[in-house]
Protein backbone atom coordinates (compact mmCIF):
# COMPACT_ATOMS: atom_id res chain seq x y z
CA UNK A 1 0.00 0.00 0.00
CA UNK A 2 1.01 3.36 -0.68
CA UNK A 3 0.23 6.56 1.31
CA UNK A 4 -0.52 9.15 -1.39
CA UNK A 5 1.75 12.25 0.53
CA UNK A 6 4.74 9.53 0.27
CA UNK A 7 4.38 7.77 -2.89
CA UNK A 8 8.05 6.08 -2.40
CA UNK A 9 7.26 5.04 0.95
CA UNK A 10 5.81 0.82 1.50
CA UNK A 11 4.11 0.00 4.13
CA UNK A 12 2.23 -3.17 5.39
CA UNK A 13 -1.82 -3.19 5.85
CA UNK A 14 -3.62 -6.02 8.06
CA UNK A 15 -6.01 -7.48 6.48
CA UNK A 16 -7.73 -10.51 7.97
CA UNK A 17 -5.16 -10.17 10.63
CA UNK A 18 -2.68 -10.68 8.00
CA UNK A 19 0.20 -8.29 7.18
CA UNK A 20 -0.33 -7.40 2.96
CA UNK A 21 1.29 -5.49 0.45
CA UNK A 22 -1.76 -4.91 -0.93
CA UNK A 23 -5.73 -5.37 -1.02
CA UNK A 24 -7.95 -6.49 -3.13
CA UNK A 25 -10.69 -4.29 -3.60
CA UNK A 26 -13.46 -7.16 -4.12
CA UNK A 27 -12.59 -7.18 0.29
CA UNK A 28 -14.51 -3.99 0.73
CA UNK A 29 -17.97 -4.81 -1.37
CA UNK A 30 -21.00 -6.26 0.47
CA UNK A 31 -23.13 -8.42 -1.31
CA UNK A 32 -27.46 -6.84 -0.50
CA UNK A 33 -30.59 -8.00 -1.85
CA UNK A 34 -32.31 -5.64 -4.04
CA UNK A 35 -36.28 -5.53 -2.97
CA UNK A 36 -38.27 -4.68 -6.14
CA UNK A 37 -41.18 -2.37 -5.10
CA UNK A 38 -43.83 -0.46 -6.88
CA UNK A 39 -43.68 3.68 -5.80
CA UNK A 40 -46.03 6.37 -6.15
CA UNK A 41 -45.15 8.04 -8.89
CA UNK A 42 -44.78 7.30 -12.21
CA UNK A 43 -41.75 6.82 -14.67
CA UNK A 44 -43.07 6.12 -18.09
CA UNK A 45 -42.71 10.18 -19.41
CA UNK A 46 -39.61 9.89 -21.75
CA UNK A 47 -37.06 12.13 -19.72
CA UNK A 48 -35.87 15.23 -20.79
CA UNK A 49 -32.23 15.83 -22.98
CA UNK A 50 -32.35 11.86 -24.10
CA UNK A 51 -32.92 10.29 -27.45
CA UNK A 52 -36.94 9.92 -26.88
CA UNK A 53 -38.44 13.21 -27.80
CA UNK A 54 -40.54 15.11 -25.06
CA UNK A 55 -43.95 16.20 -27.33
CA UNK A 56 -47.65 15.90 -27.13
CA UNK A 57 -48.01 12.57 -28.23
CA UNK A 58 -45.64 11.27 -25.41
CA UNK A 59 -48.48 13.56 -22.93
CA UNK A 60 -51.24 11.50 -25.17
CA UNK A 61 -49.32 8.20 -25.05
CA UNK A 62 -48.69 8.45 -21.26
CA UNK A 63 -52.33 9.39 -20.43
CA UNK A 64 -53.67 6.84 -22.60
CA UNK A 65 -51.60 4.13 -20.80
CA UNK A 66 -52.65 5.21 -17.11
CA UNK A 67 -56.02 5.96 -18.18
CA UNK A 68 -57.31 3.74 -15.58
CA UNK A 69 -55.57 5.80 -12.66
CA UNK A 70 -57.45 9.09 -11.51
CA UNK A 71 -56.17 12.34 -13.17
CA UNK A 72 -54.18 13.21 -10.69
CA UNK A 73 -52.16 9.79 -10.22
CA UNK A 74 -51.89 10.16 -14.20
CA UNK A 75 -50.12 13.50 -13.54
CA UNK A 76 -47.49 11.80 -11.23
CA UNK A 77 -44.10 11.91 -12.48
CA UNK A 78 -42.09 14.27 -12.55
CA UNK A 79 -40.31 14.31 -16.30
CA UNK A 80 -44.31 14.90 -17.43
CA UNK A 81 -44.40 17.70 -14.91
CA UNK A 82 -41.66 19.41 -15.84
CA UNK A 83 -42.23 19.40 -19.55
CA UNK A 84 -46.11 20.76 -18.22
CA UNK A 85 -43.97 23.45 -16.00
CA UNK A 86 -42.58 24.29 -19.81
CA UNK A 87 -45.82 24.78 -21.86
CA UNK A 88 -47.45 28.25 -22.19
CA UNK A 89 -50.75 27.31 -21.14
CA UNK A 90 -50.03 27.01 -17.93
CA UNK A 91 -48.36 29.83 -15.86
CA UNK A 92 -46.65 29.13 -12.41
CA UNK A 93 -49.85 29.48 -10.57
CA UNK A 94 -51.62 26.97 -12.76
CA UNK A 95 -48.42 23.91 -12.14
CA UNK A 96 -48.64 24.97 -8.52
CA UNK A 97 -52.27 23.63 -8.20
CA UNK A 98 -51.47 21.17 -10.52
CA UNK A 99 -48.35 19.68 -8.19
CA UNK A 100 -50.85 20.13 -5.17
CA UNK A 101 -53.13 18.02 -6.64
CA UNK A 102 -50.91 15.34 -7.46
CA UNK A 103 -49.12 15.62 -3.96
CA UNK A 104 -52.10 15.39 -1.86
CA UNK A 105 -53.36 12.78 -4.31
CA UNK A 106 -56.88 15.33 -4.42
CA UNK A 107 -58.98 15.45 -7.42
CA UNK A 108 -57.68 18.23 -9.99
CA UNK A 109 -59.80 20.84 -11.20
CA UNK A 110 -62.12 20.08 -14.32
CA UNK A 111 -60.92 23.41 -16.23
CA UNK A 112 -56.95 22.02 -15.97
CA UNK A 113 -58.23 18.11 -17.19
CA UNK A 114 -59.28 20.28 -20.18
CA UNK A 115 -56.32 21.78 -20.20
CA UNK A 116 -53.82 19.42 -20.36
CA UNK A 117 -56.16 17.10 -22.31
CA UNK A 118 -56.09 19.53 -25.33
CA UNK A 119 -52.09 19.68 -25.07
CA UNK A 120 -52.22 16.12 -25.39
CA UNK A 121 -54.93 16.28 -28.20
CA UNK A 122 -56.93 13.96 -26.22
Amino acid sequence: MQNPKEPNVEQAVIVASKDADSVDNDWFLCACAILDHAGPLLTSFPVENRLIPQSASSLRDHLRKHSSLPYSSRLADLHLLLWLAGQPNLDQGDMLAVAEAVRDKAELMEGYKVIIDSIAGV
